[in-house]
Order: structure tokens, then sequence, then C-alpha cells
């Protein structure tokens, strides 16, 4: 029996993955749990092979997470998976001790080969990456390109960050800070631009993956 423990803040798309793992296999189990600050509860009291995680949560990133399992767990095969484009998070993913990676559009006989896969200490490669690692040209991610060009983010828009961090509304950090809301909402969008993503919760855990904030500064 496979023991697999599936990490998502999104409980819609954790069931839908169970679902779709048990409809097909039945030497696989499947837990869930919807907060990477809550896997330690489950992995001391129940021995698992694979932990498949999102990349993107509030709390903890996936990168970071694995990095965490490996650490913490070593026996435990991580699998990291996502909406956004995977190859840019490949060699984080690997650095980080990841033992797969999956497209959250991938088929259910792409994710149930995968599990097998990584079980058995395999790894498989879509063949566009294989051809890309064997031209020498390593994938880097959105965050390590960030990264090689030393973003440095003011005093004022690391205190927003932490906020966000916090859980404050647009509206409570203008409160906060002695602003108008359409200010601080026009200092977001410059600060999007900057780190390269779309949202509150992207934009903070790409700080935190780029070393930009304190990795303690986690949603509420």
């Amino acid at each position: 029996m496979i023991e697999i423990l599936i990490v998502d803040d999104h409980l819609v798309i954790t069931k839908g993955i169970k679902y779709m793992i048990l409809e097909k296999e039945t030497g696989i189990n499947v837990d869930i749990v919807s907060s990477p600050l809550e896997i330690d509860k489950f992995l001391t009291k129940k021995s698992y092979d694979i932990l498949i995680t999102d990349l993107y949560m509030p709390e903890m990133n996936g990168i970071e997470l694995t990095k965490k399992v490996h650490r913490e767990y070593p026996q435990i095969k991580v699998i990291v998976y996502t909406a956004y484009d995977i190859y840019k998070h490949f060699k984080q993913i690997m650095d980080a001790g990841g033992a797969g990676l999956l497209n959250k559009t991938c088929s259910e006989e792409q994710l149930i080969t995968t599990i097998k896969c990584v079980y058995r200490g395999e790894i498989i490669l879509p063949l566009d990456l294989c051809r890309t690692l064997s031209e020498g040209n390593i994938p880097i991610s959105e965050s390590e390109s960030l990264n090689v060009r030393n973003i440095e983010l003011s005093d004022e828009e690391i205190s927003i960050l932490q906020d966000i961090g916090k859980g404050l509304t647009n509206e409570n950090i203008a409160k906060k800070m002695f602003m108008s809301r359409r200010t601080i909402e026009y200092k977001l969008t410059k600060l999007f631009k900057r780190l390269n993503v779309t949202s509150r919760n992207e934009a903070l855990n790409q700080a935190k993956i780029i070393g930009l904030i304190d990795e303690k500064s986690d949603l509420t």
C-alpha cells in the first residue's frame, strides 16, 4: 500500500485529486491536509511514502515545505504540483529535495504514473524538458531570475508585505500607514510588477522564496 499525504489550501482541489487516485488505484491510500503548518501532526503519527504539495500556499510555499520534509522526514518523497509553468521551478524543486513535479492540468494517467515512478525512486520528465536539459539549458524559475537582478524592497514595501502576511486588507494597511486605499493599491500594483506576480498571496510567497522578507511572515 502506497501512503500519500496531499497538502493544498484548496480543499476542492485536494478532494478532486484524491478521488482521481482512489478511482484508478486500490493499492494507494490518500490523506489530505489544508495547511502545511499541520503536516507534522500527520507525519509523526503515520508513515507516508509520498507527499504531494501545491507550489503556492499562503502559510508556506511548496519549495519551503519540500525543504522541510526533505530535512526532517528524508524517507518521504515529495511531488510538487502547480497550475503555473512548472518548468520554471524545476531547478528549485530539485535543489529543495523534490522527487517529482506535476502540472495541475495533468491527466489521471499522468498523475498515477508519476506517483508510481516516484515511489520506485524514478522520475518522469516531459520530453521537451529533457531536450532542454540535454542542451545544457536548465530552466530558471522566475524567483531565481528576480534574485539575479538583486531586487531590493524599500522599508515601506516590506512593511506592506508583512501586513499582507498578517491578513490585513488594503483598507487596513492604508489606515495603519495613514494613506488612502487607492495609494496602497497603486503601490501594490507596482510591487506586483516588480515581483512578476498578480496577487497578494503570490507576492508574499515570491518575496519569501527569494529572501526579501522573513519566511515566518505568514497569513493568519
